[in-house]
């Protein structure tokens, strides 16, 4: 598809403007408006029918390309707390489900693979690794073993910014079906980096993909997390053993040190994640990963959030989330106040290429309106609505053109 577009709204009143996003790998294109009257076009239908309406927005215009970024994370802005030198602690519940699928971001913070920072992730074998400092000198820690799908770890690393000394932790969390056996208990793995390590930038913390980010919008782009993560956190100082097996054991978060404790139970369906430390460092949710979701210390006897939202202390994230796709507004249609309502489209033309964005329009409030009412099941309608798959690299739809 050369032409890909959508809508502000999936419905609107007489009288009311809607914006259209349109990305079009052609130097320009055709905008249309049109009512649809019959959109079967098979042999057996009655026969396609469409009309064209005056519309403001009429015209040509030129095509640009908008890019899809999927794939859902959070992102906290840079802050002189995150920097931090003489220590640190990065700790966290995950449950993958794709492991060992390419590098995964879990917690970081510096541009993967050897910016200046700091990244636990996973690797492209699917171990737990730890990296931190600058090029070369941002040797990995690894764990030395590949994470089981669908199972809950602790996972903790620590930088002693006196010594370098570099130390990754890791335990499965019990299962809840007694066949399915654990794995022999902590585990930690040992290294060391310069003292000196470099871990300044002035890029966001991001939690659930690395810290690659497109500049000019901000955003990650790759090395997306597939699984659940809970109760995340960061010190600016190395956790001793001791402090790493309260926090897995009992859920305490020393005070010491803190830089930033998000809290996943907190306004599960809010736009953004509290950070219950001092420094109130807040996390923006992108993408709509699914919220209030069980954690690792649901007990099987709670299934409804609100009724203790301490058992459902995780996010699921997925590398194909997407809620708004952010494209910029190319043309807007002013409704007319007169215009009859019915099921309405943008055609978007060029050269070969076609495409409809339908809106619904609806009677103004106090309209005079019909004796027959036409509900539309837009949520049937969604579930056709994987257009946006076509702008993946990685779909071949080749194999897929007679369907």
């Amino acid at each position: 598809m050369k032409i890909i577009a959508y809508a502000d709204a999936w419905s609107a009143r007489q009288g009311d403007t809607v914006a259209f996003k349109v990305s079009c790998e052609f130097a320009s294109y055709r905008a249309d408006m049109i009512r649809l009257f019959q959109a079967d076009d098979t042999p057996e239908g009655p026969g396609f029918r469409e009309e064209v309406v005056s519309a403001n927005c009429a015209g040509d215009y030129s095509g640009r390309v908008q890019k899809m970024r999927p794939g859902s994370y959070l992102t906290s802005a840079d802050h002189p707390a995150m920097r931090v030198r003489d220590g640190l602690t990065v700790a966290c519940w995950i449950f993958p489900t794709m492991p060992g699928q390419g590098v995964q971001g879990l917690v970081s913070k510096g541009a993967y693979p050897d910016g200046p920072g700091y990244r636990l992730f996973i690797d492209d074998g699917g171990e737990f690794a730890f990296s931190i400092g600058e090029g070369a000198a941002a040797t990995a820690v690894r764990s030395g073993q590949a994470l089981q799908a669908h199972r809950w770890y602790f996972v903790a690393a620590t930088y002693d910014g006196a010594s370098g000394a570099v130390s990754l932790a890791f335990e499965m969390a019990p299962g809840l079906t007694p066949h399915w056996l654990r794995e022999a208990g902590a585990r930690e793995k040992q290294g060391s980096v310069h003292s000196n390590a470099s871990l300044d930038n002035d890029l966001p913390l991001v939690i659930a993909a690395t810290s690659v980010c497109d500049t000019s919008t901000g955003v990650a782009t790759n090395n997306h997390f597939n699984g659940k993560i809970g109760e995340p956190t960061v010190f600016a100082r190395a956790l001793s053993k001791d402090e790493l097996d309260g926090i897995r054991q009992t859920g305490d978060t020393p005070s010491k040190g803190l830089v930033a404790s998000w809290d996943f139970a907190a306004t599960p369906f809010a736009a953004s994640v509290p950070d219950r430390s001092a420094n109130k460092l807040d996390a923006q949710v992108i993408n709509a990963p699914m919220r209030a979701t069980t954690g690792h210390n649901w007990d099987a006897t709670v299934y409804n959030f609100n009724i203790n939202p301490e058992q459902y202390r995780a996010m699921h994230f997925h590398d194909d989330d997407v809620d708004d796709a952010g494209w910029e507004t190319d043309f807007e249609w002013e409704i007319p106040g007169d215009l009859a309502s019915g099921v309405y489209a943008a055609r978007l033309t060029s050269r070969d290429e076609e495409e409809y964005v339908p809106v619904f329009v609806r009677p103004a409030a106090g309209a005079k309106t019909a004796d027959i009412l036409f509900l539309v099941p837009t949520f049937t309608y969604q579930a056709y609505a994987n257009e946006r798959f076509h702008t993946n690299y990685f779909v071949d739809w080749s194999l897929a053109t007679d369907r």
